[in-house]
């Protein structure tokens, strides 16, 4: 494949740069993707213009009905890896339970976490919960929500202990108690409380999920302001349901994402690209490359796409291939 994208979008590339960037580990994968993609598009008879021969992952189709500009973003096998949130649970926690504690507030915090929090979530979320706790806090709890990814359970205490024993939900992912103290129940006997507890739940925990998401946020910020733009995301390689699992999985979040009509109407659309290898059941020692894609739309986007373009992934593919 490399060697029929490169042959299609030789005259794109200075010779010089591009074996500079095939050369080089970390732009050489990132490199093959763009490729992948422009080639795609010249191949259906599209016109395109390199932004900057020394720029990486974008460029432009010419369109008589104006310019779209294409971002690609590689993801590699690594960003598969393992969940990175037990930092944020613990630091989220800590400077929760110090808020509780100079409020002087008995509360359970129960928090549901649409994607696994970051660091950088933590001071909205924080500055929601100390706004609710200003405004008090009744005898049956309050419900709020934060940023669009969290929603906030502020619940009495001893409505959810039992003497020093904090009943937490079931199904939370991350949960811990403050220090008990000791009360006179109804009857004038001393018992241990607990002074707060704090509980943590995601939704749909995945590192993958919030690289892909992180990815396409960056990207939605660095497109041009005054053109349509389209996003193309690799997906690794791998079976055929794994890439669409992969694929399934970030799609209501980039949907999510897309729907802020504030901080991501440049987007037009994200398109996933994936390819699974088929070992072939007719032909001996064969396999079949097949592609996959996914288009998440943007439906009200900044700019409008030419109304007759047609976009690489959804109305244009590649036809699978036997090696």
């Amino acid at each position: 494949m490399l060697a029929h994208d490169l042959d299609v979008t030789r005259s794109h590339f200075n010779e010089v740069h591009l074996g500079r960037r095939l050369s080089d580990p970390s732009d050489c994968e990132p490199l093959k993707y763009e490729l992948y993609v422009m080639a795609s598009y010249l191949q259906s008879g599209t016109l395109i213009k390199k932004t900057d021969s020394h720029r990486t992952g974008e460029f432009r189709i010419q369109h008589s009905g104006g310019d779209v500009h294409i971002e690609c973003k590689y993801k590699s096998k690594s960003s598969m890896g393992p969940r990175r949130v037990q930092q944020a649970f613990e630091v989220g926690t800590e400077q929760l339970g110090l808020l509780l504690e100079k409020a002087n507030e008995r509360l359970q915090v129960q928090i549901d976490c649409r994607t696994d929090p970051t660091l950088e979530d933590l001071p909205t979320l924080l500055e929601c919960v100390g706004q609710a706790i200003g405004q008090g806090v009744g005898p049956t709890g309050v419900q709020i929500h934060a940023g669009g990814k969290f929603q906030i359970d502020l619940v009495q205490s001893e409505t959810v202990a039992n003497g020093s024993v904090c009943q937490v939900p079931a199904g939370m992912d991350y949960a811990t108690t403050g220090p008990s103290v000791v009360k006179a129940d109804s009857q004038g006997n001393l018992q241990p409380t607990v002074t707060w507890s704090i509980a943590w739940r995601v939704a749909k925990p995945s590192g993958w999920i919030r690289s892909v998401v992180d990815t396409v946020r960056k990207a939605a910020a660095q497109v041009p302001p005054d053109t349509p733009n389209l996003v193309y995301v690799h997906v690794p390689p791998g079976r055929l349901g794994v890439v669409h699992t992969c694929m399934d999985s970030v799609f209501e979040e980039i949907a999510h994402l897309l729907s802020n009509p504030q901080r991501h109407a440049r987007v037009n659309a994200v398109v996933l690209t994936g390819r699974a290898d088929i070992e072939n059941s007719t032909i001996p020692k064969s396999i079949t490359t097949r592609y996959v894609y996914k288009t998440i739309v943007n439906k009200s986007p900044r700019c409008s796409l030419p109304a007759d373009f047609k976009i690489f992934g959804r109305d244009i593919t590649r036809k699978p291939s036997t090696h």
